[in-house]
């Protein structure tokens, strides 16, 4: 329950994240599909969580994050021992997860940002749904509220922050500005939250103690396939 990735000075308050029926949610299903390759199913064969996509292709913003389809590089050993273990915590398919981790990665570098700490922000916020929308107009994997960022994507496009790709290095531009004006990892993760003043830090808790986990799940796949 989360008021992610908001300025400081806009309305407080908590959220759920949910997919909602309305058309403007149908519209962000389509335009996440396309990204992760369910376009040409048919919308009767969808399956109730149809973020468990069987392909992930990231972003098509050309000032955003590199469209993972035209990338030439094979993803690291590394990236597919991520996607793996977060894959099976997460149930989401093998890969789709492979695409959102690489995404991941490259923003990570991009910024300069533990990518495990970009995979715990999604986990709290959307469970790896890039569809999810919160009562606060927060969408996509790390749940940003458009109106408050529109000058992070070109044109300023509402729509364009349900591409995963572009979510994703949005939503880690976003985090690495708010860790840098809080301070600290912990004070940059109650800003991306919303919550700056929260006096036990519980959102940067949750997110950090989430990187701790998957950093031990790398740790054994990495472990068990030496």
């Amino acid at each position: 329950m989360t008021t992610s990735a908001i300025a400081v000075d806009a309305p407080r308050g908590a959220c759920r994240h949910r997919v909602t029926g309305s058309n403007q949610s149908v519209k962000l299903f389509l335009i996440a599909a396309s990204s992760i390759g369910l376009v040409g199913m048919s919308m009767r064969t969808l399956a109730p969580e149809p973020w468990l996509a069987p392909a992930a292709r990231g972003a098509v913003n050309a000032e955003s994050l590199e469209p993972m389809e035209r990338s030439s590089k094979p993803v690291s050993a590394s990236v597919e021992r991520v996607a793996d273990a977060v894959a099976k915590r997460y149930r989401v398919s093998n890969e789709a997860m492979t695409g959102i981790v690489d995404a991941a990665y490259r923003s990570g570098r991009r910024f300069g940002l533990d990518p495990l700490l970009i995979l715990a922000v999604m986990a709290v916020e959307s469970r790896f749904n890039p569809i999810a929308k919160s009562e606060m107009g927060a969408v996509g994997l790390m749940q940003i509220v458009p109106r408050f960022h529109g000058d992070k994507v070109a044109g300023g496009d509402p729509a364009a922050f349900i591409e995963p790709g572009t979510n994703i290095d949005v939503g880690t531009r976003i985090l690495k500005e708010y860790i840098n004006r809080g301070g600290t990892e912990a004070d940059g993760l109650q800003l991306y939250n919303g919550s700056p003043d929260d006096p036990v830090k519980a959102y940067a808790n949750k997110v950090i103690a989430e990187r701790d986990r998957l950093r031990q799940m790398v740790a054994r796949a990495t472990k068990a396939a030496a």
